[in-house]
């Protein structure tokens, strides 16, 4: 259907930023270009001709298939290209748009433009500010964000009204449902608590008390206002937030056609195979495919974060 198609929706390519911070978690990139190669196009962007070189040695020391794999120039700021786009949609015509969300990295806000023009796609900008981490589609114009969008916004003098037309005529979200952010954590970010399985599926993570409790009454809403809308809600284990230092995460996951990408923590196992088992119960006929992401986690974001998929036509 036309707009932002569903998180488990199938894909023709994977994009990647490649900052200096990269080095710090290279068997994370590693494990994510090497798996996503054998299935589909990556591009890894480089903000430095210089580190080609040792950048594809090591990606071919992984496993990774460098025929599949185009390593491209690009100024970057930060790894974060879930946030700065391009949101790639579906047009009526069976054609790919990208939207270019405003972001506030120079390099980075400049990322929608240059993949844009490289793949011959048209490009929008919407008249709010949004980063990509605030928000999951159903794939049937549903769409899940944290109340955080709506705030930011009206920070900057634009409506809620506004931000839902916007989200209507640029990426098909006919419905907006709203569920609180995290409480003290900073990107007030969707995929750091849900992520959408399938039309009117999600899975919703889960604190106890003894972890996080406002957090988790916040996260108990959160499931509630989705049941309510009528998705089919599956709760998910948290792992430990480190009295609110690090907000660890299952749901920042992605599904990239057969597999899914589950990051793992190795500084909180306790809850990992129950997380594991339910992203398999989500996806049957899918292979589930556990990738560490402690050290990217430090840096604030996981799997979803430091990706960016583009749909099939």
């Amino acid at each position: 259907m036309e707009g932002l198609p569903g998180e488990y929706d199938r894909v023709d390519a994977l994009l990647v930023g490649w900052h200096a911070d990269a080095w710090s978690y290279l068997p994370t990139y590693a494990t994510l270009v090497r798996e996503a190669s054998k299935r589909s196009q990556v591009v890894v962007l480089l903000p430095d001709r210089e580190e080609e070189d040792f950048v594809r040695f090591h990606l071919a020391a992984a496993g990774a298939d460098m025929a599949r794999v185009e390593l491209l120039y690009a100024p970057l700021d930060s790894v974060w290209i879930r946030d700065y786009g391009p949101l790639v949609v579906r047009t009526r015509d069976r054609r790919l748009r990208a939207i270019d969300l405003p972001y506030d990295r120079q390099d980075d806000d400049r990322v929608p433009a240059t993949l844009a023009a490289r793949a011959g796609w048209s490009l929008s900008t919407p008249p709010i500010q949004m980063d990509g981490g605030h928000l999951q589609s159903d794939g049937t114009g549903r769409c899940i964000a944290t109340d955080d969008l709506v705030v930011l916004n009206e920070e900057l003098g634009i409506t809620g009204e506004e931000v839902r037309a916007a989200l209507r005529d640029y990426l098909g979200c006919r419905e907006l449902i709203l569920v609180p952010a995290l409480d003290a954590e900073a990107t007030g970010h969707v995929d750091l608590i849900l992520y959408v399985t399938g039309p009117s599926e999600v899975l919703v993570g889960r604190y106890r008390p003894s972890q996080d409790r406002e957090n988790g009454r916040r996260l108990d809403r959160a499931a509630s206002i989705l049941t309510r809308a009528g998705f089919q809600v599956t709760r998910i284990p948290m792992p430990g937030n480190q009295r609110r230092q690090v907000f660890r995460s299952y749901t920042n996951a992605l599904a990239f056609n057969d597999v899914v990408f589950v990051p793992t923590y190795k500084r909180d196992r306790r809850f990992e195979r129950a997380a594991l088992r339910a992203f398999g119960r989500a996806f049957p006929g899918r292979t589930i495919i556990p990738v560490e992401a402690d050290e990217v986690m430090e840096m604030g974001g996981a799997i979803h974060c430091i990706t960016m998929t583009v749909a099939a036509p």
